[in-house]
């Protein structure tokens, strides 16, 4: 069956899409892979558990679930179930890759995406606030708990309300206590720092990502964006070899949509030929720009 591409009638959320519904009611989940997905070559790169400390989300990530009787879930961070495991023993698993997105819906997906993550860690910074908060009035207590015994444990035989085999034993257990309280305060404060960190990491990624889409958008407005992003079809990079063989002046003054990064033509020509960026061959700039695209981190 031929696949046919993304395009702005679906109800497209994220790189997944649950096309069972059009597929007659039978599973079929599609994956579209981001642009600079396993290595800028638009493939599908395996599953890897969301880390909500991180500042970064996998390109493939997964929230899994499981409850009791065998029940288990696969979802992205958008809640698209991709793979599910019901206690009747049903499966679902199969996911059909079709091909992967351009630099631009790919930024406005991982956009979209991210946005869902900064809100998760706001959510898990509240709970480490509200615990945070509860460590003093905790701490309190057991310290007067440790104090009671302590105290009692100085009385005279017949003043003292317990043994001083219970009063040296709940001593040990409330010092105990103590050390807990103040280990997991420790641990709360470092996870909140954390999280606040990673949290101002995702906002700077976002910003970036609204900051290159609007850069898109206007050379898009304006006729003047190359994109070869997309490198899991045939020939990628015929726009800009057409562009170029064309009128590599008029190309300098366009930009070039990679499928990691947005980058002016002009900027791209100078790191070839500073010298003189109008007298460079096609094939020259070509094998430049594939080398840039085969070696990015």
């Amino acid at each position: 069956m031929r696949i046919q591409a993304i395009n702005n009638n679906t109800n497209f959320k994220g790189l997944f899409r649950d096309k069972s519904r059009e597929n007659g009611g039978n599973w079929r989940m599609e994956y579209s892979p981001y642009s600079w997905e396993y290595c800028n070559t638009g493939k599908m790169e395996g599953k890897r558990r969301v880390d909500i400390m991180s500042s970064k989300l996998p390109n493939n990530e997964e929230i899994f679930e499981t409850k009791p009787y065998g029940y288990e879930s696969s979802r992205d961070i958008l809640g698209t179930e991709s793979y599910y495991k019901h206690s009747d023993g049903t499966m679902r698993k199969t996911i059909t890759q079709v091909p992967a997105m351009n630099r631009e819906d790919s930024l406005k997906v991982q956009t979209e995406k991210l946005n869902k993550f900064l809100l998760m860690k706001k959510l898990e910074m509240g709970k480490k606030y509200t615990a945070a908060l509860n460590f003093p009035n905790t701490l309190a207590i057991s310290a007067n708990n440790y104090n009671t015994y302590s105290s009692d444990v100085k009385k005279g035989y017949f003043s003292r309300i317990y043994s001083l085999e219970g009063s040296y034993r709940e001593m040990d257990k409330e010092f105990g206590n103590t050390q807990m309280i103040a280990k997991d305060a420790i641990n709360t404060f470092k996870d909140y720092v954390t999280l606040r960190d990673s949290a101002e990491d995702v906002k700077d990624t976002i910003d970036k990502n609204k900051a290159e889409l609007s850069l898109i958008d206007e050379a898009k407005k304006g006729g003047k964006l190359v994109d070869i992003s997309k490198r899991d079809i045939y020939d990628p990079n015929k726009a800009l070899w057409e562009a170029v063989s064309a009128d590599i002046k008029a190309a300098a003054k366009k930009y070039l949509a990679l499928p990691h990064k947005t980058i002016s033509i002009e900027t791209l020509l100078k790191e070839i030929n500073p010298k003189n960026i109008f007298n460079i061959p096609p094939k020259q700039i070509i094998g430049y720009v594939d080398n840039i695209i085969r070696n990015a981190l």
